[in-house]
């Protein structure tokens, strides 16, 4: 059954549903906002997110992190979408609420960096988002894309952070070029100026990270204890 009490955020819709059989935990509809007043995706970038979320949340299923399950998901341009006529992620809903700041910051952070911890066992080789094709494929650093700038396509996985903030840096805010240029000045002559960044050194490896860990990503129980991180 699709529920009616339906999650509608910034960038995505959410529609929950729930199963007769109460062993089974509520799953969630995740779909791009390919229209909308504050936020509108093109449609291959919409379905390269739910590709590089699905991968994404498949491979956090091996370190210990608290990130939703993912089922399947469907791609229009792919005849996979199961007459759904949108792209969408299937996905568990996990208990907790978004943290909003009160509470208990010190025990927040203190989890936040366990669950950091674990995810720098897992270096990668190259600077990217993860993706997968079809359902069945195991995620691979594949092009850069973010729905945090909104007009970030997707673009080349990198071998250095050099040349990696030296693209991002040109690929900002296309509308607005003079303040776009100005960043990607900045980006560059730091990257230049700091060792980490050197292609010659031997620090270029990445690890995962959230792209817009503002503190809602977050799902917390009442004890402060952080039952899942959402939004990948």
């Amino acid at each position: 059954m699709v529920s009616s009490d339906s999650l509608t955020g910034c960038a995505n819709y959410h529609a929950r549903i729930r199963f007769d059989d109460a062993g089974i935990q509520t799953w969630l509809l995740r779909v791009p906002r390919v229209t909308g007043f504050a936020v509108s995706f093109p449609v291959p970038l919409a379905e390269y997110l739910i590709r590089s979320e699905y991968a994404t949340l498949i491979l956090l299923e091996t370190p210990a992190v608290p990130a939703p399950r993912a089922f399947s998901f469907g791609i229009p341009s792919q005849g996979a979408d199961h007459g759904v006529g949108v792209c969408f992620l299937l996905m568990e809903e996990l208990p907790g609420k978004p943290w909003d700041g009160r509470g208990d910051p010190a025990k927040i952070w203190s989890g936040l960096a366990g669950i950091y911890a674990e995810l720098g066992k897992h270096p990668f080789s190259k600077a990217g988002s993860l993706s997968v094709e079809r359902i069945d494929d195991p995620p691979l650093v594949s092009a850069v894309a973010s729905d945090r700038f909104v007009c970030l396509d997707p673009y080349d996985p990198f071998d250095s952070a050099a040349t990696y903030y030296a693209r991002l840096g040109r690929a900002l805010y296309p509308q607005f070029p003079a303040n776009a240029y100005l960043v990607y000045l900045f980006l560059r002559d730091g990257a230049s100026a700091t060792i980490l960044f050197d292609d010659s050194s031997d620090n270029n490896e990445f690890f995962l990270r959230h792209v817009d860990d503002k503190g809602d990503h977050l799902l917390v129980d009442g004890d402060c204890n952080i039952t899942g991180i959402i939004d990948w």
